[in-house]
């Protein structure tokens, strides 16, 4: 399995163009001397300095997860296309979190203003504005506490 830079975010390692910096220990190493490992059914790449393993996972991971949530949820109704608006909306400060339980909101975290935004969306995209459902520094924090009631959670914080 090999890494392509453009395809690969992570929430635990800041990339660096062909270079990846390990936030446990700061070393930054080219690409290919991480380790590539599957544990738990998600890849994970080992620091060869450190040792820290950090899962990553694909913009195509995301929207295969959106999609088979929505399916299920909504039968089908254009999952694939709402899949894509959801993640296109992601954005500049804006972080997906969440499906909310009915799978009708999508739940993102605007990094700026420290709050967790839901806003609807539908076939035709995602609603403009939103509704401020809480407000948070750390969006983990907020899915320990309610992930339970969630349709979907978006892998970054699957840790």
């Amino acid at each position: 399995m090999s890494i392509d830079s453009t395809e690969l975010t992570s929430k635990t390692m800041a990339r660096q163009g062909e270079h990846s910096l390990c936030e446990h220990c700061g070393d930054c190493h080219p690409r290919w001397e991480y380790t590539e490992t599957l544990e738990d059914s998600l890849p994970h790449l080992t620091c060869p300095s450190c040792g820290g393993t950090f899962s990553y996972w694909t913009h195509l991971d995301v929207h295969t997860g959106l999609f088979v949530t929505i399916n299920r949820y909504r039968h089908g109704d254009h999952a694939a296309n709402m899949a894509q608006a959801i993640t296109r909306y992601e954005q500049g400060t804006r972080e997906l979190v969440a499906l909310d339980a009915e799978c009708t909101r999508a739940l993102y975290c605007n990094t700026a203003a420290e709050t967790l935004v839901a806003v609807e969306f539908n076939k035709h995209g995602v609603s403009k504005s939103g509704e401020r459902v809480a407000d948070v520094s750390d969006a983990r924090a907020w899915i320990d506490a309610f992930g339970d009631d969630l349709a979907w959670i978006h892998p970054r914080y699957l840790d």
